[in-house]
């Protein structure tokens, strides 16, 4: 299933996938879609996460 998604970016942006979407013989569309496939680091979970509080570290 696919959605249709409209968004406006800044010029700068858009002049940065165009040039990659040159290079790649892609569409513009087809980078953006790549782009935001990719995980930002915020939103990968942190496997050390579960510990924290787990011990005390002496500090404070």
């Amino acid at each position: 299933m696919t959605h249709s998604l409209t968004l406006e970016i800044p010029e700068k942006t858009y002049q940065t996938l165009a040039e990659m979407a040159s290079k790649k013989g892609k569409q513009i569309e087809e980078i953006a879609i790549e782009k935001l496939a990719i995980p930002s680091p915020e939103d990968i979970p942190d496997p050390l996460d579960k510990y924290i509080g787990a011990f005390s570290s002496g500090i404070g």
